[in-house]
């Protein structure tokens, strides 16, 4: 993933590293990420098979997209249909995870 941001930040073009670094959480899925999640105390709680396959399915198109975009010309409706799709997805992403970032942060009781 590192060397994925790296492309996206100094390559020759900001989707090639985009693809390389949904690259890397694909084969990070693919190679049993799910079956070895553990929580803070490193009790084994394992994410649900059906939600690993909707991740690497998710991150299988955005990544797609972003390969797509990467080999379209700059200022074609192909590169910009395919940038919104990595946009989106990586918004997507992101938005879901703030109302219990949100939570996380609020004061507690009293």
């Amino acid at each position: 993933q590192l060397a994925g941001l790296g492309l996206t930040a100094l390559g020759p073009d900001v989707h090639v590293g985009a693809a390389a670094t949904i690259g890397a959480s694909l084969a990070f899925w693919a190679l049993g990420a799910g079956e070895a999640r553990h929580d803070r105390d490193g009790v084994a709680t394992p994410v649900p098979v059906g939600l690993v396959a909707l991740i690497f399915a998710i991150d299988a198109a955005v990544g797609g997209a972003a390969l797509v975009a990467s080999a379209s010309p700059v200022g074609s409706f192909r590169r910009a249909v395919a940038a919104g799709l990595v946009v989106g997805g990586m918004l997507f992403g992101i938005l879901e995870k703030l109302p219990a970032w949100w939570r996380s942060r609020a004061p507690g009781p009293g």
